[in-house]
């Protein structure tokens, strides 16, 4: 028992020699090809071809030019590490394909010696940006506004039961959410009234209940 215990240590033992090997070997392979800038440029899932991307150096120089292929691949090798500014030239994108953020045209990257930096230039309609502060503050101010007034309705409707009463209606609150309710079913598809409409029958049919 002892024996067969110690032939699978020494089996995986051998497996993760041999895979920690073939891992290194393969890391030491990629390593040496050299520094260099790849990517692959894609427009709603296909591949661009034809597209003219340039590279310089630090001092503006120009260190190598590629054109993407029909997969939409690219390569451009470095003469070294060092920092370098790739550029795509979008005058020779196809038509109706733009660059997704016009910022991102050309890009600094630092290469360190041995390495290939994967570079991505998205392509594709450009991205909706938020709303500013100004709009932000606009929609708090309107939404504060709103639920003020809800709050202000019900405050109402238990000042006036009160002073008419004397009592509090502990319902109150649930016949407030009941003509909520009911307005937003007549004002919905199923019935489509407007909603001023819909505010009244939500109002008699709260009511009756």
């Amino acid at each position: 028992m002892s024996n067969a215990r110690s032939l699978r240590s020494v089996v995986a033992l051998v497996a993760v020699a041999v895979l920690s090997l073939f891992l290194f070997g393969s890391a030491q392979a990629q390593d040496g090809e050299g520094e260099a800038f790849s990517g692959t440029l894609r427009f709603g899932g296909e591949p661009v071809e034809g597209v003219r991307i340039s590279v310089v150096d630090a001092s503006g120089e120009t260190v190598g030019e590629a054109v993407s292929g029909a997969d939409g691949r690219w390569r451009i090798e470095l003469p070294g590490p060092g920092t370098y500014r790739a550029t795509i030239d979008t005058a020779t994108l196809p038509e109706g394909v733009t660059l997704r953020d016009p910022e991102r045209q050309t890009l600094e990257v630092t290469v360190t010696a041995g390495r290939s930096r994967p570079l991505i230039f998205a392509l594709g309609e450009p991205a909706s940006r938020g709303p500013n502060v100004g709009e932000k503050l606009a929609q708090a101010v309107l939404n504060g506004v709103k639920f003020g007034l809800i709050i202000a309705m019900c405050a109402i409707g238990l000042s006036l039961i009160f002073g008419l009463t004397g009592l509090i209606n502990f319902a109150h609150g649930e016949l407030v959410t009941l003509g909520a309710i009911l307005a937003w079913y007549f004002n919905a598809d199923t019935f489509g009234a407007p909603l001023i409409l819909a505010g009244v029958l939500a109002v008699v049919v709260a009511g009756a209940a």
